[in-house]
């Protein structure tokens, strides 16, 4: 794995310094503009340790990405680095978002690496000072009256008293004009986009930096946004395309990663894969109706038989881990296994379903053998 040392990040630093003061300078009022507040706790509560780098990377790769599909007069970034206790305070974060000066035409970008946590009111961000819950960030975003608000955060959403629950190098360059993906992604649509980087009960991980792999170091979460959006740049695209592919690449990522699952966080449960979490984004689809899109029925206590799938439907779409590319679950074919729990009748494949979270670990067994499949529920 390459390893990034505090030479390389405070260099990188001083670049981003130097776009950011540009950038204010020639942001205008007349134009859509895009402000995006970018945060990372790496203040010495935190104790990351040796994934300090890791925030702070996620932090660099949030501003990278920005800088290189927005254009200087359409682009305010604030990057705000919570280097010290006290600065990693609830009151020091919304004051920041409250100072920002947006146009009803405006989209306003939050974004946040570090801890996280869950308790009876709701999801929460870490601090030193305190906590700062979920509602809480939303109603200060959307009292700005920004077009479009965004608010990602890629940490753990798991409870503290341990209580279980459910439910690369750096381009700076500016480009002319926005990117067809970020105009469809952060100019155009109107609303509330709200995403955490693990689904409630589980912690957020980083790329392990004991891996041989040649990724850099960062969270999971993010490193599969610059991902899509380097593979996307060009296109346009929605925010449930983008869901789709980032949880279904999270998934992947925390299983090359962590093989045999891990324990995230102090007192957390074990975790066989990380799941990306969506509370709210334009065009997410209702939380009614079947989750799958395929019809089974029992089949001599050995699986569930499919016999039919709904075209547009997750089942007609599912990744194929062997053959490393999108199928449709097949009429005939058996579902002997969900999320590794056997399956022998309808009622338990029903069972896990309601259960599951939003990307399905399905064994499927045909004629030609077994394989195993990653389906994406539609909510």
């Amino acid at each position: 794995m390459k390893h990034c040392n505090r030479s390389i990040v405070t260099a990188l630093l001083l670049v981003v310094a130097v776009v950011l003061q540009t950038t204010a300078l020639h942001s205008t009022a007349q134009a859509q503009r895009l402000h995006a507040l970018i945060l990372a706790d790496t203040s010495p509560w935190a104790d990351w340790g040796r994934y300090q780098v890791s925030v702070q990377m996620d932090s660099m790769v949030m501003m990278s990405l920005f800088a290189t599909n927005v254009p200087e007069h359409q682009l305010v970034l604030d990057n705000f680095d919570m280097t010290e206790n006290v600065l990693s305070d609830p009151a020091r974060i919304t004051q920041r978002i409250e100072q920002i000066s947006v146009g009803p035409n405006d989209t306003l970008f939050f974004y946040f690496s570090g801890h996280g946590g869950q308790d009876d009111r709701g999801h929460y961000l870490a601090l030193a000072g305190g906590r700062l819950y979920r509602d809480q960030i939303r109603a200060v975003v959307q009292q700005k009256g920004a077009r479009l608000s965004v608010i990602l955060t890629d940490c753990c959403n798991q409870r503290a008293d341990g209580q279980d629950f459910g439910a690369p190098a750096m381009d700076m360059e500016p480009p002319a004009s926005v990117t067809p993906l970020f105009r469809s992604l952060f100019f155009e649509p109107q609303g509330i986009v709200d995403i955490n980087g693990s689904s409630p009960g589980e912690a957020a991980f980083f790329t392990p930096l004991d891996s041989e792999s040649e990724a850099p170091p960062g969270s999971l979460f993010t490193s599969q946004i610059e991902r899509f959006v380097y593979r996307f740049k060009q296109q346009r695209t929605t925010w449930d395309h983008l869901l789709r592919s980032v949880s279904l690449n999270v998934h992947l990522a925390f299983r090359a990663g962590y093989p045999g699952g891990a324990v995230g966080g102090k007192g957390g449960k074990f975790q066989s894969d990380q799941n990306v979490y969506a509370y709210e984004y334009p065009g997410m689809p209702a939380k009614q109706g079947p989750r799958t899109g395929f019809t089974v029925r029992d089949h001599r206590n050995q699986g569930v038989m499919v016999i039919q799938v709904r075209a547009g439907f997750p089942a007609s779409q599912v990744y194929d881990l062997a053959a490393r590319r999108y199928v449709s679950l097949q009429p005939g074919e058996l579902i002997v296994a969900a999320n590794n729990i056997p399956i022998r009748t309808v009622a338990e494949i029903v069972d896990v379903t309601r259960a599951s979270p939003q990307v399905m670990r399905l064994k499927i067994r045909n004629q030609r053998g077994e394989r195993e499949v990653l389906m994406r529920l539609r909510y």
